[in-house]
């Protein structure tokens, strides 16, 4: 089976500590995130307007 292309993961004000390990794994192997401004900061991506 192959990889997914588009994987959504809910994020609290816990930020990546209350991340499940596959959301952890699928978000570091990430190409682009996207995101609020203060979701992004919580698991400390850089924002970029597209």
């Amino acid at each position: 089976m192959s990889d997914p292309w588009l994987t959504i993961i809910g994020i609290t004000e816990d930020g990546p500590d209350g991340l499940p390990g596959a959301s952890l794994r699928a978000l570091e192997a990430a190409e682009v995130v996207f995101g609020g401004p203060r979701h992004l900061a919580l698991v400390g991506v850089g924002a970029r307007r597209l």
